[in-house]
């Protein structure tokens, strides 16, 4: 029974339950539109006091049926998906609508934006119901019109705005797909783009133009990849008498232009940790991979514990933002809160270091003495930063960028100083997280920036020599000082403070004068804890995965995942060779791959390749973008169409006839249309691409 709360008042309970199970008679308009009106939200303790229209059956009736309710989600039920639909088909729309208000005070349903619903059971929500009234009868909701019907086409979008007159106003985006026409909120929920300038495929999956964030329109707006946390907004469509119109309550459109509020779990999980329970996920690592799979395992309806471990003293984080702007407040670049892991009952153990993995026990020992039998354990545990074994590299003041802490330090480096004697930061390596750093550092007038590179031409490998040199003249005309081709020495202590860096010594007698040194040398894979269980590891230190992110030793039973940085895996975009991408949106989508696999796994169905292309992005220039197969590295030439020195471009890598990495500059949405090609292996070949090959105009 449910509890006397405000959400959960029994006279509204009551109201709800004769609603959903009184007799089956069908109402007249009139009376609906009544009921509609009977089932405004908000409504006061005062208000329900009010007399009420006489119940269709009696009460034992009613929490007969609502045993009969609890029983039917009951995951030991035989009732199947059929007999629901027998006792729940009337009145649907009404039922939808009065779940939506009831804010999830009904028990069994999980709380879903407006006309849809959907329960445990389901393997996917019900279809987006679309109302067919004349009249909307709902409060608060506006039709607006989306055109004619004959004017639409599949792929096509539009923005439809709330307030048509009113410049910066809430949009609906609306798109047409198999011949059906669906609206969702406008805007991606990772960092704000509008998503009628990405890319709709025909599966009605929608990318952002900026960083590749997937959503199904199709599908409620769900979220098919990162780096987006909060799925799209669904609206209902209308068609009549030839026109499109889109049905909104305006306050739900303001409020969900990024996304539409995450479910709370829909089903209570086993408890953690508790004896004579069966064991559920155990993830190790905090970072990007580790918490886009607790998200999407319990988005999954996954009903066993998931714990996961980090050792850092922050809940997870979006680590992009650490070397883009510095923040070193956790809380504000945090994917979520704690009250969002609490409610999705994900035990979450920040602060706390895993010691070891026992492969036979299936258990995982923590710093704190305490032991976690898993199911499944998921190893996330990223990479370690680098250090370099040289002269000086004990002294105070050099950092690398990884932690909040590190963030830390660097801000601190940056302290002080003045337009006239400024703060001397050196950037140890010319990759992205230096080039990063220097954005950032140098808007500081207070900071005079140096990045000190081994090779010639920053960015080259990767790049190359053409699109490294415009990106080093825009970082010279920000003031940053650039020592390319040049080999460090040692670092040399502060003549006025010993124990702290002064200089950077490079071979041939140059020094560097600084005040603070921060090393951007790559990452080593972090897997000392899987060497110590006995897994083997390859040259690199990392760890061989089969397609579905399985640790392929026999040792690990098939019960062990691991993802991102660590995990060499299968790229099946190409030839099947083994790769490994250090991107922190490859580790996220990691994590979605591997909880959809172990809840797949779980619920006995099979397993699902890991086939996304690799994307990632970066502040430098004109905000560059980039997406390559496992082959991106074995480039062989470039063609670029447009002026890298304008940071304009798009650029073609390839391999032989193939072409392996596409990257651009003010070229939105090229570079996800690109990445929908690699991933439909459907990219043209270098021959096509030398004549001049259009690739917006290909159809995906």
């Amino acid at each position: 029974m449910l509890k006397r709360t405000r959400k959960n008042h029994p006279t509204k309970r009551r109201r709800l339950m004769e609603e959903l199970f009184g007799d089956d008679k069908e109402m007249d308009d009139e009376e609906e539109e009544d009921s509609f009106e009977e089932y405004e939200s908000d409504e006061s303790d005062e208000e329900l006091s009010r007399p009420q229209r006489q119940p269709n059956k009696e009460r034992n009736h009613v929490e007969g049926h609502e045993k009969l309710m609890k029983d039917y989600f009951d995951k030991d039920s035989t009732y199947n998906d059929r007999d629901f639909e027998r006792r729940f088909r009337l009145r649907k729309e009404r039922v939808l609508m009065i779940i939506d208000d009831m804010e999830a005070s009904f028990p069994y349903f999980v709380q879903k934006p407006i006309n849809q619903y959907y329960h445990p059971k389901l393997k996917q929500p019900n279809c987006l119901l679309q109302f067919s009234t004349t009249n909307s009868t709902l409060p608060h909701i506006m039709r607006l019109e989306a055109g004619k019907l004959s004017e639409w086409m599949d792929g096509m979008m539009k923005e439809i705005p709330l307030e048509p007159n009113v410049e910066k106003t809430a949009k609906i985006l609306v798109s047409q797909v198999k011949g059906k026409i669906y609206a969702t909120s406008s805007k991606c929920t990772h960092y704000g783009a509008s998503l009628v300038n990405g890319v709709l495929a025909p599966d009605g999956c929608l990318t952002c133009p900026w960083h590749g964030a997937k959503f199904s329109v199709c599908k409620e707006g769900d979220i098919e990849d990162a780096p987006g946390l909060n799925a799209l907004q669904p609206f209902p469509v209308v068609i009549e008498n030839g026109a499109v119109f889109v049905e909104a309550d305006p306050e739900l459109v303001k409020a969900t232009q990024f996304g539409r509020t995450p479910v709370k779990c829909s089903k209570s999980s086993t408890p953690p940790h508790l004896p004579n329970q069966p064991p559920g996920v155990v993830v190790i690592g905090g970072g990007s991979g580790g918490h886009y799979f607790v998200e999407e395992i319990r988005k999954l309806n996954y009903n066993r514990s998931v714990t996961l471990i980090s050792q850092e003293n922050n809940l997870p984080i979006d680590r992009t933002k650490l070397s883009k702007v510095l923040i070193t407040d956790p809380s504000k670049i945090a994917f979520r809160d704690e009250a969002f892991y609490r409610d999705t009952e994900i035990d979450i153990q920040i602060g706390k270091k895993v010691t070891k993995i026992d492969l036979q026990s299936q258990s995982v020992s923590l710093s704190d003495g305490t032991t976690i039998e898993y199911s499944k354990l998921v190893v996330a545990t990223g990479g370690v930063a680098r250090r370099l074994p040289i002269a000086g590299a004990d002294l105070e003041g050099i950092s690398v960028m990884r932690e909040v802490g590190d963030a830390e330090k660097i801000q601190s480096m940056m302290t002080g100083g003045s337009a006239e004697k400024k703060k001397r930061i050196a950037l140890i390596g010319s990759s992205f997280i230096s080039m990063e750093l220097a954005i950032c550092a140098a808007k500081k007038e207070n900071v005079q920036v140096h990045v000190i590179g081994m090779d010639p031409i920053p960015l080259a490998k990767i790049l190359g020599d053409k699109i490294g040199f415009a990106i080093r003249k825009n970082h010279e005309k920000s003031g940053v000082i650039f020592h390319l081709d040049a080999h460090l020495e040692k670092f040399i202590p502060s003549e006025s403070h010993p124990s702290h860096v002064g200089g950077v010594a490079l071979k041939g007698g140059q020094v560097v004068e600084c005040d603070g040194v921060v090393l951007g040398v790559g990452v080593m894979p972090n897997t000392d804890l899987l060497k110590d269980a006995g897994i083997a590891l390859e040259k690199d230190g990392s760890v061989v995965v089969d397609e579905f992110l399985r640790v392929k030793d026999s040792k690990a039973q098939k019960a062990v995942y691991a993802i991102g940085d660590i995990a060499k895996y299968p790229d099946l975009l190409t030839d099947g060779a083994l790769v490994r991408i250090e991107h922190w949106n490859v580790a996220g989508n990691h994590g979605r791959a591997a909880a959809q696999n172990i809840a797949r796994e779980h619920n006995q169905e099979g397993l699902v390749a890991f086939t996304k292309p690799a994307i990632f992005w970066s502040a430098q220039g004109e905000q560059l973008r980039y997406v390559g197969t496992g082959k991106a590295s074995q480039w062989q030439d470039v063609i670029i169409d447009g002026s890298p020195d304008e940071l304009n471009f798009v650029a073609y890598y390839f391999k032989d006839d193939c072409v392996v990495a596409v990257a651009t500059m003010k070229r939105d949405p090229l570079m996800v249309q690109a990445a929908e090609l690699f991933a439909r292996k459907k990219f043209p070949s270098v021959s096509e691409i030398r004549k001049g090959m259009d690739l917006m105009s290909l159809k995906l």
